[in-house]
């Protein structure tokens, strides 16, 4: 009896098999990738190494996926650049790389599997920007207040001391957490009614001084605690730097809590941009040399961060902690400008330098060529020391207490990411062209035979529009340029390159949506995306990854497909096996050209392949692999 059960089991189980194989969801599904991010170390038990690359190959060929997507700087790293690279670029370790790649590429060959390479990383723009920083997307610091000063180092260009932010009560000394407004100057998060002051918010007397304390955070409202500050009367396109301390005792989310920077109007005008480019608190480590986030359990530190006002004459500051529980203490927050942090030196960035009186200064060419950031590319890109600018003898014609307004350009990422690499500057394309022309001979090496195509990175451009190689085109237009200049690019390599690319920043529906459709600015990108649509040759293989189901997931995939290009739906993202859901949605909305679905994880978690592959098209194994005659005893 149990024998026939048992089979009753397995027929059902293999009509199921068989209604999930490719095709019975509709579409072909022939590319079956993976999201693969690797820099291709040796024995790297903190990162995906060589070795872990080669399993996930294994397991692909086992669960019937045809390939991955490779994403790995050291792909794109220039042989024989040496101009701004990092030290090892061109040591044995990488040389090694070199080699491992060679070995990942036969053994894919072996299986039969294809290896997309990442190329034209626009949306993490590091394997760029490292043989060159300069050509970071600039956004102006204009008229800065400085004054020249005699010091022990010699005479030199300091901070205005009267060019002061108008921070109230940052050291949280005046207490008046009794009443509504809490700290003097300082507003409370509420929820539902509830003030976050005495439920989360505390005041506290911590080594001799008076602080700010929050506690169990995810406890209050919904999980979000926070005390903000508008500050008025700002000048436009000026660069502050935050300092703040914090000590820190069980806290299980640390890397939610910091300070924030942001520029919000309401009713919103999309004119302004609103989020600017604040980044996450960090530390530097004098013992290892390292920049460091709050961790769970520290004693007193000082964080540093940046921001730029861009167009808005207020900001809003904000203190925070998103979600979990333990303690924080929070003290000093000072607001101070910036001194050349991160300066640009290219021609299209020029530094300007004025009287006091708003008056242009001839003659201090050799000042200007003297402004520079060492530590610019080869140090933390965000926050580091910043320099000092030292004026030798008979160099310029200012005098000790002579005080100037300066313009140049800098550069910012977003939440600590490295900056963004201008999408204009005529030599970021010939450096991506080159990375493009080395991925071909390293697909290509002996007879390898592997290069089938790229997978272009043009994904979440937060930083855009400001300086003078963005012209006066919209951030739309100078991204289907440089889109379609790579496109070419890669066409004159190879005629036959499969050219694929993240669906995001070319999505009406996505990041490509109007500013009034979204309901807010995007980032620190001066205007929009969403004259970029419609506009990529038809034969772009769309990665859509706008498929979660709380999303218009349908209109954009049916945008797509109106305009002529296959998908491969990229699904997973390390919470939800949605994928099928998705391509059903697609099928029964009639979206042509699904050609296939990509297993895509930002988390290195390659341990549910099979599981996601039998959800999603049924997998290749569930039925087959069975000992049918190991039943013979029932």
């Amino acid at each position: 009896m149990k024998y026939h059960i048992i089979l009753i089991i397995l027929s059902v189980l293999k009509l199921n098999y068989l209604a999930a194989q490719p095709g019975s969801v509709g579409y072909s599904l022939e590319e079956r990738l993976i999201f693969v991010s690797s820099n291709l170390e040796n024995n790297n038990p903190k990162k995906t190494d060589v070795a872990d690359v080669i399993n996930i190959l294994n397991d692909a060929k086992e669960f019937c996926y045809t390939g991955i997507v490779l994403e790995s700087n050291i792909l794109n790293y220039l042989e024989g650049i040496n101009d701004y690279t990092d030290a090892a670029i061109n040591s044995s370790a990488h040389i090694d790389r070199w080699t491992n790649l060679n070995k990942v590429l036969k053994h894919a060959k072996s299986l039969g599997l294809t290896v997309y390479p990442a190329a034209a990383q626009f949306g993490g723009s590091h394997s760029i920007l490292v043989h060159n920083p300069h050509l970071s997307e600039g956004i102006p610091v204009i008229d800065a207040k400085f004054i020249i000063q005699k010091t022990d180092r010699g005479v030199e260009i300091v901070n205005d001391p009267e060019d002061k932010f108008p921070l109230i009560n940052g050291d949280f000394e005046v207490d008046d957490t009794q009443k509504t407004g809490g700290f003097k100057g300082w507003r409370a998060s509420t929820f539902k009614g509830k003030s976050s002051l005495n439920s989360a918010v505390f005041s506290d007397v911590k080594d001799g001084s008076r602080c700010l304390k929050i506690v169990d955070p995810e406890k209050f409202g919904n999980g979000v605690v926070n005390i903000t500050q508008r500050i008025e009367n700002l000048e436009m396109f000026r660069e502050y730097e935050i300092s703040v301390r914090m000590k820190t005792q069980n806290f299980t989310r640390s890397g939610k809590v910091g300070t924030g920077v942001s520029a919000i109007r309401t009713p919103v005008d999309c004119s302004k941009n609103s989020k600017l480019q604040f980044n996450s608190s960090i530390t530097f480590n004098e013992s290892n040399k390292t920049y460091d986030g709050l961790k769970a359990n520290q004693d007193w530190k000082v964080f540093h961060s940046t921001f730029n006002t861009l167009e808005n004459d207020f900001v809003v500051v904000d203190i925070h902690a998103v979600g979990g529980t333990g303690t924080v203490w929070i003290d000093d927050l000072i607001i101070t400008p910036t001194k050349f942090n991160n300066v640009l030196k290219r021609n299209d960035t020029p530094i300007t330098i004025k009287s006091k009186n708003g008056v242009e200064l001839q003659n201090e060419e050799k000042l200007k060529d003297l402004i520079v950031d060492p530590l610019f590319g080869r140090s933390n890109w965000i926050w580091h020391q910043q320099p000092a600018i030292i004026i030798p003898s008979n160099t310029s014609g200012l005098k000790p207490k002579d005080k100037v307004l300066i313009t140049y350009y800098t550069t910012t990422g977003v939440d600590n990411s490295v900056p963004y690499v201008s999408l204009t500057h005529p030599a970021v394309i010939d450096l991506a062209e080159l990375q493009m022309q080395q991925l071909y001979t390293k697909f290509n090496d002996g007879d390898l035979d592997m290069f089938e195509g790229y997978f272009f990175s043009h994904d979440e451009i937060r930083v855009h529009g400001w300086d003078i190689t963005s012209g006066n085109n919209t951030p739309g237009k100078n991204l289907i340029n440089n889109f379609n200049a790579l496109y070419e690019s890669a066409k004159d390599i190879d005629p036959k390159s499969n050219i694929l690319v993240w669906s995001d920043m070319f999505d009406p529906f996505h990041n490509a949506i109007s500013c009034e459709d979204r309901g807010y600015p995007y980032y620190g990108v001066n205007g929009g995306w969403d004259d970029i649509t419609g506009k990529l040759p038809n034969d772009v293989v769309i990665m859509n990854w706008h498929g979660f189901p709380n999303r218009d997931r349908v209109s954009s995939g049916r945008y797509f497909s109106d305009r002529g290009h296959s998908q491969i739906l990229a699904g997973f993202y390390d919470q939800a096996f949605y994928t099928r859901d998705w391509l059903a949605d697609m099928k029964s909305n009639s979206v042509k050209e699904i050609k296939g679905v990509m297993y895509s994880t930002f988390k290195n978690d390659y341990s549910k392949l099979e599981e996601w592959a039998n959800y999603v098209w049924g997998g290749c194994s569930l039925v087959e692999n069975i000992n049918w005659t190991s039943f013979s005893s029932y």
